[in-house]
């Protein structure tokens, strides 16, 4: 029986799935507090809410989802990942955006 070795592209995606996931059950905690809600209620502080939705779906779900794609894909097919690099570049772009995306939001949100 041979032991397959992980891909190390997939495992960073793991990794950012999991902070993500945690970045988004902070927030999720933080605004269930009665003063913070009451903040996030009123005003631009909707935006908030909406960054810890973002966070929530297309951080650690989409995340995640693409990890078990690009396992499970090669393995179903047969076929190895014809350009294995584009995970890298989808990687690095994908958690630069969310991120940046993510601190914008916050930042519109409280003022």
């Amino acid at each position: 029986m041979q032991v397959e070795s992980i891909n190390p592209r997939l495992v960073k995606f793991i990794w950012a799935a999991a902070i993500f996931f945690a970045w988004s059950l902070i927030m999720g905690a933080l605004m269930s507090q009665e003063s913070i809600r009451v903040f996030v209620e009123a005003g631009p502080g909707h935006i908030i809410s909406v960054v810890h939705t973002h966070i929530g779906l297309m951080g650690w779900l989409s995340l995640a989802v693409m990890a078990a794609l690009y396992y499970f894909v090669p393995i179903i097919s047969g076929k190895s990942i014809v350009w294995p690099k584009l995970i890298e570049y989808i990687f690095w772009i994908w958690v630069i955006c969310e991120i940046v995306a993510g601190i914008l939001m916050i930042i519109m949100g409280t003022w």
